[in-house]
């Protein structure tokens, strides 16, 4: 079980990001084990305001679609 932080959903999600391809390859791989992932509501909700205030609303939505 791996507990996921904001800065990786972060890097998941924002292609300018300096580690989204690292964040991409990492995840496949956790995928490929059927490796759990956790989180936390705060991480959730930290994620969700960084996106939409340094991107955009639409893809805090879509985050939060997501989770």
């Amino acid at each position: 079980m791996i507990l996921v932080d904001a800065d990786a959903y972060l890097a998941l999600n924002v292609e300018k990001d300096a580690h989204h391809k690292q964040a991409i390859n990492l995840l496949g791989q956790l995928m490929e084990v059927a490796e759990d992932l956790v989180t936390t509501w705060d991480v959730v909700d930290e994620v969700a305001t960084k996106l939409a205030y340094f991107t955009t609303k639409k893809k805090a939505n879509e985050f939060l679609g997501l989770i």
